[in-house]
């Protein structure tokens, strides 16, 4: 299978400053809730960056950016463990509060539609004062 442009051999580690970042980037994660607060430990990140390099290793797998890749695999090692990320949720949307109507009435029964009617010409008025 011929190589792609731009792909490598996984490591056997990062370079010190890709290492360094990366756990400045795992903190700044935790921080925000994304990652669980054991990944904060640095023996844990670097179980996980080792761990990371090694399937590749075993498994024979290129990639262009192995930085990114031990990113990936730490975040995918948090949902596999079970965390839901607190900055992935998305808000709530707010409740859309319209004009409060009396009780929907049965347009079959003469009185409901009598009240739909008082309804409306009630609206139509406060429109106007």
């Amino acid at each position: 299978m011929p190589k792609k442009k731009g792909l490598t051999d996984a490591p056997e580690t990062l370079e010190k400053p890709e290492r360094k970042k990366l756990v400045e980037w795992v903190r700044k994660k935790v921080d925000l809730g994304d990652l669980p607060p054991h990944y904060k430990n640095i023996p844990e990140i670097r179980r996980k960056m080792e761990e990371c390099l090694r399937w590749h290793v075993m498994n024979g797998v290129q990639r262009v950016n192995w930085y990114a890749t031990v990113q990936n695999w730490v975040v995918q090692g948090a949902k596999f463990e079970g965390w839901k990320p607190r900055g992935g949720v998305k808000p709530k949307a707010p409740e859309f509060k319209s004009r409060e109507l009396p009780q929907e009435p049965r347009t079959s029964d003469p009185r409901g539609m009598q009240q739909l009617q008082d309804a409306i010409k009630q609206m139509n008025s406060d429109k106007k004062g």
